[in-house]
């Protein structure tokens, strides 16, 4: 487990970088417009990956992780099978939808050219198989490769592209979006390479349909959709109404709150697979381990930027020198997955997915009416963090009611007192026998 972290940890440091150094070059070569424009795309993208992968993405996860612990591979086959055409036919279907959005002259910066529509729609589907081949390595103890392609491949080819264009004096917002997606399809390919090295067996019926697998997916998907959606729904509400200004300020704090989540999503990565193969037993264990790093986590990255964040804002150039307000208010926010837990992950993972989708599609719907009174990036931070808080709350409370565990502090703090008679047994042994 800790190998795995440590993995998962040095990875996303890897990437990160990489991805702050690309949101650094393009803030200071493009026009704070075009900058808002890039990374709007950017974020749709991110979030339309998971509504193109339709759930199977934690499907793979919570099943798969059980097939390959039992050796069946070609139930593992199977279900690899079914969510690759999965992820085809909502591609094809977003696609659709955005075509039916340009012509009919929808306005939003995203469906006014056709380069950016084109753009759009391409990187949503790159993103939905990318998720799919990184959750197929995971499950195969293949973490390093799944982040490899995620975090390292998909950004240095974008950020060594984007440069190349900088120097040259070339860069726009679309060759911006072509060299992100070229860093896309780079980490498909790796992605794609490696889990060939896992020789699944064929599904046999192209045509069979995995009912068990379908329908928990159905049932995580839009739980799934709208966690990924309420975290950069922000962002996104404010660039699509046409104010790509304010939408470059939110996005440039956003992108150094995201600093302080990479170690959690390192730890969440690596103790997905624990929480799906953990048996009734060892649920609470399970959960205060996670509790634990994520707690640890997510107090140091939100400690460092806190104190680091305004000079970091200063890298993107004296024009978003102004957010800091908003990075604390995105920083508060994160505090609230850091204190109670990977909350949404557990019920994922352990059966009750369909009350976490829910909570998930109540949230979001309430966070965008409230998003649609802001006038500014530090309102909507602000609404941002005050949902993010009612939303894990809810979340932690699910959790306790229907799985009796206890996740986050509270769970980090039964546990200690569970294990205080043990150790204050241990100590009175210890001296017992050194009298």
């Amino acid at each position: 487990m800790l190998r795995n972290v440590a993995v998962a940890l040095g990875l996303r440091v890897a990437g990160t970088a990489l991805w702050l150094l690309l949101s650094v070059v393009v803030a200071r070569t493009l026009a704070t417009q075009d900058f808002g424009l890039v990374f709007l795309v950017v974020d749709i993208s991110l979030t339309g990956g998971v509504v193109v992968a339709l759930g199977y993405d934690q499907t793979v996860l919570r099943y798969g992780a059980s097939y390959w612990r039992d050796n069946d591979m070609h139930s593992l086959g199977r279900l690899v099978t079914e969510a690759r055409r999965a992820v085809s036919l909502a591609g094809a279907g977003i696609a659709v939808l955005f075509l039916l959005a340009r012509v009919g002259g929808v306005d939003t910066p995203v469906t006014k050219g056709v380069a950016i529509t084109a753009l759009t729609a391409a990187l949503i589907y790159g993103t939905g198989v990318l998720m799919v081949s990184r959750d197929v390595l995971r499950v195969s103890d293949r973490l390093s490769d799944a982040l490899l392609g995620m975090a390292v491949v998909r950004t240095i080819v974008a950020v060594t592209l984007v440069g190349l264009m900088a120097a040259l004096s070339i860069l726009t917002a679309e060759l911006c979006l072509l060299c992100y997606a070229g860093g896309l399809v780079a980490a498909i390919a790796w992605s794609s390479f490696r889990t060939k090295g896992l020789t699944l067996p064929s599904a046999g019926d192209s045509n069979a349909i995995g009912w068990k697998h379908l329908s928990t997916a159905l049932y995580i998907w839009p739980g799934e959709t709208a966690l990924v959606g309420f975290g950069r729904a922000a962002g996104i509400s404010i660039g699509l109404t046409g104010n790509l200004n304010a939408a470059a300020m939110f996005l440039a704090a956003q992108r150094i709150a995201q600093l302080g989540t990479f170690l959690t999503d390192a730890v969440t990565t690596s103790v997905a697979p624990m929480l799906a193969s953990s048996s009734h037993q060892n649920r609470q264990d399970a959960a205060t381990r996670a509790s634990t790093m994520m707690l640890a986590s997510g107090m140091l990255g939100s400690c460092a930027l806190a104190l680091l964040g305004r000079p970091m804002l200063m890298l993107f150039g004296d024009q978003y020198s102004g957010t800091y307000p908003v990075l604390l208010a995105l920083l508060l926010a994160q505090l609230s997955w850091t204190v109670l837990g990977p909350t949404a992950l557990i019920m994922n993972m352990m059966g009750q997915e369909r009350l976490r989708s829910a909570i998930g599609v109540i949230s979001t719907v309430l966070l965008l009416m409230a998003l649609s009174f802001c006038d500014s990036a530090l309102q909507a931070a602000l609404v941002y963090a005050a949902m993010s808080w009612l939303l894990n709350i809810t979340c932690w409370f699910a959790v306790w009611k229907t799985l009796g565990l206890h996740a986050g502090v509270p769970g980090v703090k039964a546990a200690a007192f569970r294990e205080a008679p043990a150790k204050v047994q241990a100590l009175l042994s210890r001296f017992a026998s050194s009298r």
